[in-house]
């Protein structure tokens, strides 16, 4: 089994894939503070990747 990318004791307001009006994140907030965006997280982590290498 995987694991978990993200453990909170809090809820998570997830962003995968499509735009987010500023309404409609602000409301999910409201209910679960963390906020992740998992493309973001792999682009940078690719740029650290290839930024180590130079």
């Amino acid at each position: 089994m995987a694991e978990p990318v993200l453990r909170s004791d809090e809820g998570i307001t997830l962003i995968g894939g499509g735009p987010v009006s500023p309404e409609d994140l602000a409301e999910a907030l409201a209910f679960a503070p963390i906020w992740w965006r998992p493309m973001a997280v792999r682009i940078a982590r690719s740029r650290l990747a290839r930024s180590r290498k130079s």
